[in-house]
Parts: C-alpha cells; sequence; structure tokens
C-alpha cells in the first residue's frame, strides 16, 4: 500500500507531462459574438439533440426533468424558426412541444 501511495503522484506528473493543457484561442468570446449568422449555428446546435429525441414522444417520457427537456428543445426550435421568418417550421415545434 505505501508503495502505490509513492508511486501516485509520479504517475500524476507522466500523466500531466502527456496531456497538453487545451489553450483557449478566443476566452472572451468575441470571435463567437462577430458571427455572421448566429441563426444557423443555433440550428447546427440544436439538430443532433432533436434527432436523439425524434425516437422518443412526450408520453413515453415519465422523468419530469426529461419531459422538461423535450419541451424546452422544441420551444427553442420554435424560437429559432420564428427568428428565420419561417411560420409553418415555428408551427411545427410548436405542436411538437405540446404532444403530450
Amino acid at each position: 500500500m505505501v508503495e502505490i501511495k509513492a508511486k501516485a503522484p509520479a504517475a500524476l506528473d507522466a500523466k500531466k507531462e502527456v496531456i497538453p493543457p487545451i489553450v483557449n484561442d478566443d476566452p472572451t468570446g468575441k470571435k463567437l459574438f462577430k458571427n455572421e449568422n448566429p441563426l444557423e449555428i443555433a440550428n447546427e446546435l440544436l439538430a443532433p439533440i432533436e434527432d436523439d429525441l425524434a425516437r422518443l414522444s412526450a408520453k413515453s417520457i415519465v422523468d419530469p426533468t426529461k419531459r422538461s427537456i423535450w419541451h424546452g428543445v422544441y420551444l427553442c426550435r420554435l424560437e429559432i424558426e420564428l427568428r428565420r421568418d419561417k411560420p409553418l417550421l415555428a408551427l411545427r415545434a410548436l405542436l411538437k412541444s405540446q404532444s403530450s
């Protein structure tokens, strides 16, 4: 047991040497803020979450936390589509968020 405790700090030091720290090239977020089309980025970020939820229905989700995530995702989709001036897609998102 003493040998393991003696080797632990050396192992941690070796791990620090192997994995370099990740450098944040935009710590204040100015590059992200200057983006030309934020709705497209929001659309890209929301699409994989919607794909995961597509196989589920609000009725099948019993956990209230997961159900609120379900509603939140489709309300985000509603907001995105309203800002993109796509009323039919916004209506579809609204109906999907209220289906339970």
